[in-house]
């Protein structure tokens, strides 16, 4: 799951869509802090603190007090190349590893597996593709490469991703992660040994982690906005169903698509409608119920988000429309459902019974 960053920021492109307009290319600031020194472009510069987008996609955040110097450059800022990414992933990761260029992805994976990686991400992006072509949703390009870094081990998988973190401890039941921003997806190998992987063991972690690489660096996210955690929850549960990504299948079926892990799960409480409006409405409202019961939040943005995006189509990608538009505020329980109501129309409450008639089984 991502940690959603919190400070005020203005996104890559309309950085260069002003600059664009004004005919001055952006340029890059150097910052010198107690952590080190830091080139990028300077996407939020407030009182309290600031941020710093550097050419891979990372973001860097400093509180204010503890910048020391910064200075701007002539240095035109310009994101990445596919080529410099390899190259960097390749000297960092080591000769363990072997590194590749497919699509927008830059892959690093234990010498003689990253073939079989490749086939996999580049299947889950032309079924992400086709999903949204197929529904009307316009996606971006990205605008850095997609770094994904698969680990031999649990052990490693848990020491990489700490120090992606700063040194956050990793929860035990975490067998993958896309960090908004390192903006890059980790995981690894379940059960794995030197000649084989268990593709089903991690089939799903792989998607989930590469939905939500794909969605915040295609335009239905975005990295430093409040994102409301059922939309970001909810869709990249969705797609781990293979029916909604699997290229082989010439056609699937609503009901193909449905989650049956996460329809199960909502089935006593289906049963109970009561409850349903409520819980739908603490979900528009606020995350809090993540934090109180996962599970429950986890099946619920499932719910919300499947049938919004298979039933309301036009009107979910409006709403996605909505997130990208409100920019800098901060998102309020009263914002939150000003959006979901002008955008679909109707409350959580009215909501509740069409996620019953679809999902509950008799």
């Amino acid at each position: 799951m991502p940690n959603t960053l919190t400070i005020i920021a203005v996104g890559l492109l309309g950085v260069m869509l002003s600059s664009r307009v004004q005919a001055q290319p952006p340029r890059s600031l150097l910052v010198e802090a107690p952590k080190g020194r830091f080139v990028g472009l300077p996407i939020h510069w407030g009182a309290r603190d600031a941020a710093l987008l550097e050419s891979s996609g990372r973001i860097h955040v400093f509180d204010s007090p503890e910048i020391l110097n910064h200075q701007l450059l002539e240095e035109i800022f310009q994101p990445q190349t596919l080529q410099q990414a390899n190259l960097q992933l390749q000297a960092e990761l080591g000769s363990q590893f072997e590194t590749l260029v497919t699509g927008p992805y830059v892959i690093g994976a234990p010498t003689g597996e990253s073939r079989r990686w490749e086939s996999r991400f580049r299947a889950l992006l032309a079924g992400y593709m086709r999903y949204c072509e197929v529904r009307g949703w316009s996606l971006r390009k990205p605008d850095f490469p997609l770094v994904v870094i698969v680990m031999p081990s649990r052990v490693e998988f848990e020491r990489f991703s700490s120090r992606e973190l700063g040194g956050k401890e990793i929860p035990g039941n975490l067998a993958g992660m896309y960090i908004p921003r390192s903006n890059r997806c980790i995981v690894y190998h379940i059960g794995y040994s030197e000649s084989t992987t268990n593709w089903a063991a991690t089939e799903e972690t792989i998607t989930h982690e590469a939905i939500h690489q794909l969605a915040y660096n295609t335009g239905i996210h975005e990295r430093l906005f409040q994102n409301p955690l059922w939309l970001v929850e909810g869709l990249a549960t969705m797609f781990e169903v293979p029916a909604l990504y699997d290229t082989n299948l010439q056609r699937s079926s609503i009901t193909d698509r449905i989650h049956r892990g996460k329809a199960s799960e909502l089935q006593e409480l289906l049963k109970e409608p009561q409850q349903l409006p409520d819980l739908l409405q603490s979900m528009v409202d606020s995350d809090q119920l993540y934090r109180q019961h996962p599970n429950l939040a986890y099946a619920l943005g499932w719910a919300m988000v499947f049938y919004l995006a298979e039933r309301m189509p036009t009107e979910f990608y409006d709403y996605i429309g909505r997130q990208r538009a409100r920019g800098f505020q901060e998102y309020t329980a009263g914002d939150r459902n000003w959006d979901f109501r002008a955008a679909f129309q109707m409350t959580p409450e009215q909501l509740a019974p069409q996620i019953q008639r679809l999902l509950l089984i008799d």
